[in-house]
C-alpha cells in the first residue's frame, strides 16, 4: 500500500487540468445546461415533458430499461393530474435545503436519487453536481475521513443512493470546486479520477 497523500495532494488532485487526457468528452453540453437552466429559473419548474426526458437520457445514456420505465410511470401520473411534473419540480426547487430538494426529487415516479441530482445540475449548475458511482468511487478513496462511514456503490447498487449520501458529496464538490464555475468540470474530473481508481483495482484483484 502506498502512502496516504497530503491534503495539498489531493486537493491538487481535483485541479482541472490534472487528468485532462482522461475527461470524458460531453459534446454540447454546455449549451444544453445553459439553456435549460436559464429556462428552469425562469418558471420556477420543470413545465415540459421533453426537458425531463433529455435529462433523463443524458443521465442514463439513454439505457431503454430505466428511460422506458420512468417515462411509462411519469406519463401515467400525467394521465392523472396534468399539473405532476410542474407541481413536484417547483416544490423542490423553491425547497430550502439540499436535503429537501433532493428528497422532493426522488419522490417523482421512476426517479432515483442519480437522476434527481442531474435534475438539479441542470437547474442550477453553479451550486448542485452529480452523484454517480465513479464520482463516488473517486471521493470515497480520496477523502476517507468524511466518506469512510459510506458505503461503496457498484454499478448494481446505484438505485441505493441516498439523499445524505448526495447532501455529502454536493457539499464536498463545492469545496473542492473553490468557484461555482467549476463545479461542472469538477464532475468531469471526479469522474475521471473514479475510472483511474477502477481500473487500478481491476488489476490488483
Amino acid at each position: 500500500m502506498g502512502r496516504e497523500l497530503s491534503n495539498e495532494e489531493l486537493l491538487k488532485i481535483y485541479d482541472e487540468n490534472n487528468f485532462a487526457n482522461l475527461l470524458m468528452k460531453y459534446g454540447n453540453e454546455n449549451q444544453m445546461i445553459k439553456k435549460l437552466s436559464k429556462r428552469f429559473q425562469k418558471d420556477g419548474c420543470i413545465k415540459d415533458l421533453d426537458d425531463f426526458l433529455t435529462i433523463l437520457f443524458w443521465k442514463t445514456n439513454n439505457r431503454s430499461d430505466i428511460v422506458g420505465r420512468t417515462k411509462r410511470a411519469l406519463k401515467d401520473k400525467l394521465k392523472e393530474d396534468s399539473n405532476y411534473l410542474i407541481e413536484k419540480t417547483r416544490e423542490a426547487f423553491n425547497a430550502d435545503t439540499v436535503l429537501e430538494k433532493i428528497k422532493l426529487l426522488d419522490e417523482l415516479d421512476g426517479v432515483g436519487v442519480p437522476v434527481a441530482s442531474a435534475i438539479l445540475m441542470f437547474y442550477d449548475p453553479e451550486r448542485f453536481t452529480i452523484i454517480d458511482r465513479l464520482a463516488w468511487a473517486a471521493l470515497h478513496k480520496d477523502f476517507p475521513a468524511e466518506f469512510k462511514e459510506r458505503k461503496k456503490y457498484k454499478n448494481k447498487d446505484l438505485k441505493e443512493f441516498t439523499a445524505d449520501d448526495y447532501k455529502l458529496l454536493n457539499e464536498k464538490c463545492l469545496i473542492l470546486a473553490k468557484s461555482p464555475k467549476k463545479l461542472r468540470e469538477l464532475d468531469k474530473i471526479l469522474w475521471s479520477r473514479g475510472w483511474q481508481i477502477e481500473q487500478e483495482q481491476r488489476k490488483n484483484e
